[in-house]
């Protein structure tokens, strides 16, 4: 359901100074209105939504019992041009179960500015017939649209061919972390949890995992959510793509926590305690200096 919200932030007075004294003639309070939100969900509400001063700032919470892994996010601006914002979590979930999250400020193309805006791709079909007509006379209004949300369960809400990406997305950084630990599992039992020259031995063999989707995966993505909202060349990509941001995640956690201890004139730890710290998803030092912390 729309909801229409207005601003109050700006607020004009007229004054004169006369002499010593201030004299208040008048205070004219100004509306602007906000952009309206469209929500194609059922599962995510609004909690919040306010200007700020580079955009606008939305919260969302979930009222599923399931995590959210993904939310997309369509701004319409007043020049009619639609972008698109794909929001994912670098590591966990993006909302966490029955649970809420400020999204990054989003803004919208200079009204004078016309094509695509930077973001991820274009906007769906449903977001498009938001978009008021070019011929239209009425005064056209900034819309935000919650288009998709996808959780971790596989279940979606909203925009179908959004939904299939992001399962996807979904799949493929799953199975790649599931090699990783796979992989740190064997190199644990082949070399010992004190081998020293584990990093170089995790580097290659991180390096070599294939990031091709199966057959089936594929064909299951297709059948489920039909072939002409989700393609084979579109599935495949998805999942290639960031199937491959698992593998370099990894490397370049490795490398960072090569090279900062390296400067620290700190030594390399073992690949069990390396791994119980980080699953490769975040710096080991900062890691450690967290749990000091706590």
């Amino acid at each position: 359901m729309p909801l229409l919200v207005h601003s109050h932030r700006h607020v004009f007075k007229i004054a004169v100074l006369a002499g010593s004294s201030f004299a208040l003639l008048a205070a004219v309070q100004a509306q602007t209105p906000l952009p309206q939100v469209v929500n194609n969900t059922h599962s995510l509400m609004v909690e919040s939504f306010d200007e700020a001063d580079d955009g606008y700032n939305l919260s969302l919470r979930s009222n599923s019992p399931v995590a959210v892994y993904g939310v997309a996010v369509a701004a319409i601006g007043e020049n009619r041009v639609c972008d698109l914002h794909t929001l994912v979590s670098l590591t966990g979930s993006f909302i966490g179960p029955s649970g809420n999250r400020a999204l990054p400020t989003l803004d919208f193309p200079d009204p004078e500015a016309g094509g695509w805006g930077p973001r991820m791709g274009a906007c769906s079909e449903t977001a498009a017939r938001e978009r008021q007509p070019e011929n239209s006379k009425s005064p056209v209004i900034s819309k935000i649209v919650i288009e998709a949300v996808d959780f971790e369960d596989g279940s979606y809400e909203g925009d179908r061919a959004l939904s299939a990406m992001f399962e996807a997305q979904r799949l493929g950084r799953g199975l790649q972390r599931q090699r990783i630990a796979a992989l740190v599992a064997e190199e644990l039992q082949s070399a010992g949890p004190d081998d020293p020259d584990w990093v170089e031995a995790m580097r290659k063999r991180v390096s070599e995992l294939p990031v091709q989707p199966d057959e089936d995966t594929v064909h299951s993505l297709q059948l489920r959510f039909g072939s002409s909202v989700a393609t084979e060349e579109a599935i495949r990509k998805e999942f290639q793509n960031w199937s491959e941001f698992e593998k370099v995640f990894v490397l370049n956690h490795l490398k960072m926590y090569v090279t900062e201890s390296s400067s620290r004139g700190l030594p390399i730890v073992s690949l069990q305690t390396w791994w119980d710290a980080t699953k490769g998803e975040c710096e080991f030092v900062v890691s450690q200096r967290s749990n000091r912390a706590l």
